[in-house]
């Protein structure tokens, strides 16, 4: 066994786009033959490699989506860039398809108004809570019967539900209109 095969060897690899702009978030891993001896997972910096035999021949394999880039580095190098070609940074926003962006502007009003008369009822509910005297307050919305002695508690809960149910019915919508 020679010297050199005991002395440690750093290898450095640096994932760029086409613009020599540093892809963070790419995977690379090292390869001797088909056996991966160590990866380095969503990068945000070149990633360094440390290996005790200088005399292999490694193979390193960076990733970014479905991008793939491949290097074979001989024993004497140490240093490698791995270049995507046309590399775009998938875009986390999607547009959504027509018909539910013909939706938004009803759904939009729908949820402002419901909104809105949930804050004036909650408003009134607390104004009347804070004012004197009480009585005996009962109503049915929806299926709902409400009975208390308070009619600002009645109001407050009047807001919540009109806020809970219209919110569940403009979810219900979207999830319809993303089923088409």
């Amino acid at each position: 066994m020679s010297g050199d095969n005991l002395r440690e060897r750093v290898v450095v690899i640096n994932v760029v786009d086409e613009d020599e702009r540093f892809v963070r978030g790419a995977s690379v891993s090292m390869k001797l033959g088909n056996r991966v001896l160590a990866k380095a997972d969503y990068i945000t910096q070149p990633a360094v490699f440390h290996i005790n035999n200088t005399a292999a021949v490694l193979k390193f394999v960076a990733t970014y989506g479905n991008h793939r880039g491949e290097v074979t580095l001989a024993a004497d190098q140490s240093q490698y860039t791995i270049k995507f070609q046309k590399f775009k940074v998938p875009s986390p926003v999607v547009a959504a398809p027509p018909h539910i962006r013909a939706g938004n502007p009803v759904m939009i009003v729908t949820l402002v108004l419901a909104g809105l008369f949930a804050t004036l009822c909650i408003w009134g509910g607390v104004q009347l809570m804070s004012a004197s005297g009480s009585g005996e307050t009962a109503f049915s919305f929806v299926g709902l019967a409400f009975t208390t002695k308070q009619a600002g508690v009645a109001s407050i809960g009047l807001g919540a539900i009109v806020v809970i149910l219209t919110f569940r019915r403009v979810l219900k919508a979207l999830e319809y209109l993303g089923r088409l």
